[in-house]
């Protein structure tokens, strides 16, 4: 008998992990179709700016005779797709990672999944539709006769096919460096605040100012409140914190709330943690902010 239900065990837990393991595969497959769509949509945009740009750049490297017509762009609407669909998209696959990956994933791959298409499109798009320079380097009119030699304005028409995208993909890259930067950072914040919280000092503060900043997210208004609070050596300080609270529960001048900071180094503000509850003896909250 207990070996039967060892094995029962066993193949429901194995059934369970299945489970998991398909939703997790689904989640996967889901998030991949949604970048998909999202890169395609961008690689669209690409290639209508590469359009958008075939006369204006054109005419900096050819001649008036051999320059495109200025005339409406065939992938116009392209631009339209790329402008409606790609917000909608965007919002879409930032959830997803989200979800599967957390908030740096949803803001990091996005972004390099915009650059990367609108990137490919653009040189793309340039390649198969811009007019090839006759004799890059120099001017040659419609009947081959050649003129002057190209300046740096000629030159950074030309090979603005290649390094615009580059341009653009530098950009991205500096970006997404700065997220993960900010990532760490707030992430190592995260672990010294929780560290604080479990071996620092706990006492109680008293909300000094409270004051609307003017911004609502899902109709709660953000807060900046001031907390005074005395550390162990007698010492009065101050830390600003802002907040989204529920209309109902916005802290009120007077209040108490509940601080936890480092008595080796009280005036580290990114690292003391304030909540809106003040404790009482036994150490529950008092009440709900």
């Amino acid at each position: 008998m207990g070996s039967g239900h060892v094995d029962r065990a066993v193949v429901r837990e194995r059934g369970e992990l299945a489970v998991i393991g398909r939703g997790r595969l689904r989640a996967g497959a889901v998030t991949g179709l949604v970048l998909l769509l999202y890169g395609g949509v961008w690689f669209l945009g690409g290639l209508s700016i590469a359009d958008l740009a075939r006369h204006p750049v054109g005419s900096l490297y050819l001649t008036p005779d051999t320059e495109p017509s200025n005339g409406t762009p065939g992938l116009l609407w392209a631009s339209f797709v790329a402008l409606f669909l790609g917000p909608m998209v965007h919002g879409s696959a930032r959830s997803a990672l989200a979800r599967g990956w957390g908030g740096t994933a949803a803001s990091v791959v996005p972004l390099a999944v915009f650059g990367t298409s609108v990137g490919t499109g653009f040189c793309l798009g340039a390649g198969a539709l811009w007019v090839l320079a006759p004799d890059p380097g120099t001017d040659v009119d419609g009947a081959g006769r050649r003129g002057a030699s190209w300046g740096p304005g000629e030159w950074a028409a030309w090979t603005a096919q290649w390094w615009a995208p580059l341009l653009l993909l530098a950009f991205v890259a500096v970006r997404i460096l700065v997220i993960v930067a900010a990532s760490a950072r707030e992430s190592h914040r995260e672990a010294r605040a929780h560290e604080v919280m479990a071996g620092g000092v706990c006492t109680t503060g008293r909300v000094i100012e409270v004051s609307e900043t003017g911004t609502e997210v899902g109709g709660r208004p953000r807060i900046r409140f001031v907390v005074v609070f005395t550390d162990r050596g007698g010492t009065d300080r101050r830390v600003t914190r802002y907040e989204l609270f529920d209309r109902p529960w916005i802290l009120q001048v007077g209040d108490e709330v509940t601080v936890w900071f480092d008595p080796e180094d009280p005036d580290d503000h990114d690292v003391i943690s304030v909540a809106g509850v003040a404790a009482t003896g036994d150490g529950s909250p008092a009440r709900e902010k």
